[in-house]
């Protein structure tokens, strides 16, 4: 074959490559989303195509080479160029649509596949009032504090303009354990509660207790609990806990919490197991500092695990990680350790979201919140709540991401777990 010949079959293959990229993403969507990490890697591979069909142009000694050997390399190499990508919104396209959260059709799989970085990163945090209002419709979940339900009206006409502009609806909670830490007793309808403690292990009051906070809370527009309280009250001197816990006897707590969780989740609210391994023991207050469990591993699961073994096969769906130190068994606190959290995957079987207590505590507050954030999602958290500077955690997250901290599969995980939910919840129109 003559060299003109030669040039002019491999201008062909190039070009039909070169075509069949860009019929496959459009020409549109590469100039639309350009700022993209998919688009840029795209666009130089078919620059990088380009750059040879240059070649055979002024070249007289390129030879046409066999389908799997240059032409194949320099696609290869072009497939695997990375490129540094920015964290702000402005940067991030987003791919999923409203129409597409509400299309029955589309699994909870299909619906990840489609969502940004950032759009996945937000999906792991619960915010609070401190952040910005067109924020918040982008995160996984909101919590409302005492404050931030002055009247039903207004909390419920909140929820409604969040997920008006949300493209995935939010888990919207709040810490309503009746007695002590209520956050809806000042309003007129609410239902009257007493402490855990004060219930007496009975049950049957357990239940009810449960089925009216849960039925107001479903009203107002809430669909998470952080409750129930799943800790055992072994310490005396312990006053974070105290009366919230059920019993001083793991057993009365495990049948307690099995009985609220049936009554929250009658009235269609989603249930928290709180603070894992269990707070009851400590001297210390997490809220102010950090705060210790001297009890080995063996101890801990014969009484503190009892309660969440129970909360986990009666279908609990969120467990809370307690910012709390048990150096016989781990160095971290348990909301940052990797310990913990596969003791949680692997020994327990929980299969639902692991949540962290505030990330404005006491105990965990001091590192810059873009490093607390990672560390506990490295750990295993699926979920972080109210750190003290939610963008810096995010773009925290995303930077991680970006360097190779934490893989994107990790971050997967996480959104998977949310996405499906929230589907079974009800929140959206999707398969889980």
């Amino acid at each position: 074959m003559s060299k003109r010949l030669q040039k002019q079959a491999l201008w062909l293959k190039l070009k039909k490559v070169s075509e069949t990229y860009q019929t496959k993403i459009g020409i549109t969507k590469i100039e639309n989303n350009v700022r993209t990490k998919k688009v840029a890697q795209t666009k130089k591979m078919i620059l990088a195509l380009i750059t040879c069909i240059m070649l055979v142009g002024c070249g007289d000694n390129l030879i046409p080479q066999p389908e799997n050997s240059e032409t194949t390399k320099s696609v290869t190499t072009a497939e695997n160029i990375t490129t540094d990508t920015a964290t702000t919104s402005e940067n991030i396209v987003t791919d999923v649509t409203t129409s597409e959260i509400n299309n029955p059709g589309l699994n909870a799989s299909e619906i990840l596949k489609k969502m940004s970085l950032e759009e996945k990163v937000a999906q792991l945090f619960f915010v609070d009032d401190r952040v910005a209002k067109e924020d918040i419709s982008k995160v996984g979940g909101f919590y409302f504090y005492r404050k931030d339900l002055p009247d039903e009206k207004s909390a419920s006409d909140f929820i409604k303009s969040i997920n008006e502009n949300a493209v995935i609806p939010l888990f919207f909670a709040t810490d309503e354990e009746g007695g002590i830490v209520d956050r809806v007793s000042q309003l007129p309808n609410a239902p009257k509660t007493t402490s855990a403690y004060d219930l007496n292990g009975d049950t049957a009051k357990a239940l009810s207790q449960a089925k009216q906070i849960g039925s107001y809370l479903e009203n107002l527009g809430l669909n998470v609990d952080f409750a129930p309280v799943a800790d055992v009250w072994t310490n005396p001197a312990n006053t974070v806990i105290g009366k919230r816990s059920f019993s001083s006897d793991p057993a009365i707590c495990a049948k307690m919490v099995e009985a609220y969780i049936d009554g929250l989740h009658s009235e269609k609210m989603l249930t928290t197991a709180k603070h894992f391994p269990g707070h009851g023991d400590t001297k210390e207050d997490s809220h102010e500092g950090s705060a210790y469990t001297y009890k080995t591993l063996e101890e801990i699961e014969q009484t503190e695990l009892i309660p969440f073994k129970a909360a986990i096969a009666n279908g609990v769906d969120f467990i809370m990680t307690g910012h709390i130190t048990a150096p016989e068994a781990d160095s971290e606190p348990a909301s940052l350790s990797a310990f913990w959290h596969s003791y949680l995957r692997n020994e327990l079987g929980f299969k639902g979201i692991i949540v962290t207590d505030a990330l404005g505590m006491g105990a965990v507050s001091t590192p810059p919140s873009s490093e607390t954030a990672v560390k506990a999602l490295l750990a295993g958290a699926d979920m972080l709540l109210s750190p003290v500077d939610f963008k810096e955690a995010l773009s925290g997250v995303i930077n991680a991401v970006n360097n190779g901290t934490i893989s994107e599969q990790r971050i997967d995980e996480s959104v998977l777990r949310i996405v499906q939910l929230k589907s079974n919840k009800g929140l959206m129109g999707v398969n889980s």
